[in-house]
């Protein structure tokens, strides 16, 4: 019997580039990853490879936002199957009964509580085609929870499978399709309340959204000025803060902050050692005191900014 090769694997995610890095190549998708936890992320994945049907399971034990953009042609699916809180999708708790899809240019931002543990399905484009398979509608639906249940059941099966053969492969190929195509039905039959609801996000993420895109117009470099913020966006400090607790449970000198972190460690981490100097880089990203620098950095990585200049 033909044995197929490297058809599972594992891999444990410990920064913000590692995690880009695999899902672009395993699933098409950019993702951009800002931790609000300290510590590593250490976000696990186990994944199967079907020819054109790519399985993931996914444990995270870190708070974190995600922002995801399918790059590629075909479908990205994916749904929480457990979690020690509420993963928050625009501001809202996302229900056991919801589910997720990616298309081409589709982005989704969504908020991780801590422990979670996610199914994610990529489907080629060639298999779509094969399938008639045609989607539209948001991103974000309403889904049959039985459907979702026979679904999990299946990949739990695959991810038991310990000795792959090309036969195999096809077998849980044809299953995975075949239980995840009641699922997709919201995303292939027109439903205009549906979408109508789904897009529709809490005023207090909607400040969050705007302050947000405010400061992602700014240099890093940059100190902010809260007061400045709630001018451009007409509404008092109070709220400004009652939004970003609201949101990603912090303030937005914290958030900033982690942001600046985030970009300083992705510079560290790709820095040649030769010809730049950590005080440069923390001066790039507004961190004038190197002392509070290397403090926050170590409180929120586990390591000085030295140790992974060193990487």
């Amino acid at each position: 019997m033909e044995e197929a090769s490297s058809v599972a694997g594992y891999e444990i995610l410990k920064d913000a580039d590692d995690i880009a890095q695999f899902l672009q190549a395993s699933t098409g998708m950019q993702p951009e990853y800002l931790q609000l936890s300290r510590g590593h992320a250490n976000l696990q994945y186990r994944w199967i490879d079907l020819a054109g049907v790519t399985l993931l399971w996914g444990h995270s034990e870190s708070r974190a936002i995600w922002r995801d953009q399918m790059a590629n042609s075909g479908l990205h699916f994916g749904y929480v199957v457990s979690s020690d809180g509420s993963v928050s999708v625009r501001g809202k708790d996302l229900r056991h009964d919801q589910a997720m899809v990616w298309l081409a240019d589709q982005e989704m931002e969504y908020i991780l509580p801590g422990s979670v543990l996610v199914v994610e399905i990529g489907v080629e484009q060639h298999i779509l085609d094969e399938l008639g398979w045609r989607f539209h509608g948001d991103a974000l639906a309403k889904v049959s929870y039985q459907n979702l249940c026979a679904l999990t059941r299946t990949c739990v099966a695959a991810h038991q499978v310990f000795h792959w053969t090309a036969n195999a492969q096809t077998e849980y190929r044809e299953r995975i399709l075949d239980d995840l195509e009641p699922v997709l039905a919201p995303w292939m039959t027109q439903n205009l309340v549906t979408k109508t609801q789904t897009r529709q996000t809490s005023i207090p993420y909607s400040h969050f959204q705007k302050a947000r895109a405010v400061l992602d117009h700014r240099e890093l470099n940059e100190q902010i000025r809260i007061e400045e913020i709630c001018k451009t966006l007409g509404i008092p400090r109070s709220t400004l803060h009652y939004a970003f607790r609201q949101a990603v449970g912090i303030g937005p000198r914290r958030y900033f902050e982690l942001v600046r972190l985030q970009g300083a460690r992705k510079t560290l981490l790709s820095a040649d050692r030769g010809h730049t100097t950590i005080a440069a880089i923390a001066l790039d990203y507004g961190f004038s005191d190197f002392g509070r620098f290397s403090k926050l950095y170590n409180a929120q990585f586990n390591e000085m900014p030295s140790q992974t200049l060193a990487k």
